[in-house]
């Protein structure tokens, strides 16, 4: 079994418990992160979750507004009402 060769690797002072310190040093954490990596997409996957966590509605945009990139500039809010006016104009005429 791969949990017991793991443990048996990461614990050095062979105390049956692994500590963080011995996780960050043992050589093979790589692998670990790999599994949970794997798992983590495959469950992703099954629920229909995208690999990047982001729940995306119709046409892929983002569905909460912390998951919205806006390239790290903010927003001005007053430049952001004339926008949406302009389009709420171009779309009753």
């Amino acid at each position: 079994m791969k949990a017991v060769q793991i443990l048996e690797d990461v614990d050095v002072n062979e105390t049956g418990t692994v500590s963080f310190g011995e996780l960050i040093r043992w050589q093979g954490k790589a692998s670990i992160y790999a599994w949970v990596d794997e798992l983590h997409a495959t469950v992703g996957s099954n629920l229909g979750i995208p690999e990047d966590g982001v729940e995306r509605g119709p046409g892929g945009i983002p569905v909460n507004d912390e998951d919205i990139d806006y390239g790290g500039e903010p927003i001005d809010q007053n430049r952001l009402r004339s926008c949406v006016r302009k389009v709420s104009i171009l779309l009753l005429t």
